[in-house]
């Protein structure tokens, strides 16, 4: 008895040993695997990147000698791809991303600096010293991707392997790629539309500009009324717009230094069943605009999602839908309380604008349509461009074949139709 006890136990723990031996088979040759893909990844980026960097130099270099035209317009957008082409090999490389930063700034703004260009361009203008400055960005392009050259032709070679850096050397090349970072020059500040240039590294926020610092007793006293007297000082932020941090349970606000404007707020609470419609909920979100005194605000775009109607809101004055100047704000569908608020982009944009006067007649305008459209409505607006200023337009709401609603975007000042929204 005793031995066929032994006898079971052996080929019990046989059969543990044998499970266990092809698991752990199993899960090494998965991560094998997953290091082969890990490498081969890695290493693709990292000829990517050189690939880019060097395809974005041609461009440059070929667009210096390019008299106006089609063909300079070709290059600015080869330009554009190429940097966002490499914008994305240096996100995957393995490193912080501090130790690119240069790198990833030079691209950005290279690229972007070369579709507004491209866009300008399209619309027939050729400024040639903005021109230029996108010439002036060919020197370190060069520099860059003779640079980058040694490392790729390493993993090339098998000379470095990503695999081998993870388990011993990540920091050498972390440290590698921290050095060409950090000799590669700033790249300068460029005025121009867009996401990049010096206009938005230096903006401010204009609603806030004149307004006085609010004492810190009237700022408790607005965040108990908000979130009620248990509401505590919990930070404070001196960003863009510098702010003071309130919460109290699931609630949480923030509120500008100067001038005391709720800039956001948030009600965690587990929001109930729907019992209210959109129509009710989009009063409740009017209502509250009302009451912590911005000015007439026009509902542009709506979603309910988990219980919350989601609204954007743009400000409206003097006729005028200022679409740069608005808010969002969520309201919960079982009783139309708040629980979302974000004013940020009315607090940066908001600001007193003379009148407005259309050099293109609404008539004009719509001269643009294609003959697929049908126009049901037209209102004169003011509309943000990349780079953080604002155009005057006509927007033509229309109607496709199938009903569908279709926004058309006009400049006021040039005709030239600068957006189309799809509403299904």
């Amino acid at each position: 008895m005793r031995t066929e006890s032994w006898r079971h136990l052996a080929c019990f723990a046989l059969a543990v040993a044998v499970i266990l031996g092809g698991s752990t088979i199993f899960y090494a040759a998965r991560e094998s695997k997953y290091a082969d893909y890990l490498e081969s990844t890695q290493r693709k980026g990292l000829s990517q990147l050189m690939n880019s960097i060097s395809s974005a130099q041609s461009a440059l270099e070929k667009a210096k000698y390019t008299p106006q035209g089609n063909l300079r317009m070709r290059l600015a957008a080869e330009i554009w791809k190429e940097c966002a082409s490499a914008e994305a090999a240096l996100s995957a490389l393995p490193v912080e991303g501090n130790r690119v930063e240069r790198l990833t700034q030079y691209v950005e703004k290279t690229g972007d600096y070369a579709y507004s260009l491209f866009a300008s361009a399209a619309n027939g203008s050729f400024e040639e010293e903005a021109w230029q400055k996108l010439y002036a960005l060919t020197e370190s392009a060069a520099s860059l991707s003779k640079t980058i050259a040694p490392l790729k032709e390493a993993g090339d070679c098998g000379v470095m392997s990503f695999q081998t850096l993870y388990s011993d050397g990540m920091e050498r090349f972390s440290d590698g790629i921290g050095k060409i970072n950090d000799s590669f020059p700033e790249t300068e500040s460029l005025s121009y539309d867009g996401i990049y240039s010096a206009e938005m590294e230096e903006r401010k926020a204009l609603a806030l500009v004149g307004t006085e610092i609010t004492p810190s007793e009237e700022m408790e006293q607005n965040a108990k009324k908000l979130l009620g007297k248990e509401a505590q000082l919990v930070g404070t932020s001196d960003g863009i717009i510098p702010c003071v941090f309130y919460s109290a349970g699931e609630k949480s606000a923030a509120f500008c230094k100067s001038g005391g404007n709720l800039l956001s707020y948030c009600d965690g609470r587990e929001i109930g069943e729907s019992r209210i419609t959109q129509e009710y909920a989009s009063r409740c979100a009017q209502e509250f605009v009302k009451s912590i005194g911005l000015p007439e605000m026009t509902v542009t775009e709506t979603e309910e999602q988990g219980g919350i109607l989601s609204l954007k809101m743009a400000c409206s004055e003097n006729g005028l839908t200022a679409y740069p100047d608005c808010v969002r704000i969520g309201i919960a569908m079982d009783d139309g309380s708040v629980v979302r608020w974000d004013a940020a982009e009315y607090l940066m944009h908001h600001t007193s604008r003379d009148p407005a006067d259309p050099r293109i007649s609404l008539e004009d305008a719509q001269s643009a349509l294609p003959d697929s459209l049908t126009a049901t409505d037209a209102r004169l607006t003011y509309c943000p461009t990349p780079g953080g200023s604002e155009r005057l337009c006509w927007e033509i709401i229309c109607e496709n074949e199938d009903g569908t609603q279709i926004y058309l975007y006009v400049n006021a000042d040039s005709g030239q139709v600068e957006d189309v929204q799809i509403h299904p």
